[in-house]
């Protein structure tokens, strides 16, 4: 059975992506993370958070950045 999404789990990670201002890649954030998030499960909060809008992502694959979208900052 899977378990539930944390919220607390799921406001780190993006906690960890404002601290990047010029974005960060997977990488970067679990590093930022320090190891407290699997890399698998913090894949699958950033899909989480990208598809909530929360989150924006530029380039593709391995380059990815992760950052907050512009709209959110304003």
């Amino acid at each position: 059975m899977a378990r539930s999404t944390s919220p607390e789990e799921l406001n780190a990670v993006e906690a960890a992506v404002r601290s990047h201002p010029d974005g960060a890649s997977l990488g970067q954030l679990a590093q930022a993370l320090n190891g407290r998030i699997p890399v698998r499960t913090l894949q699958r909060h950033l899909k989480l958070l990208l598809d909530s809008g929360r989150l924006a992502r530029s380039g593709a694959m391995r380059g990815s950045k992760y950052h907050i979208p512009k709209e959110a900052l304003a």
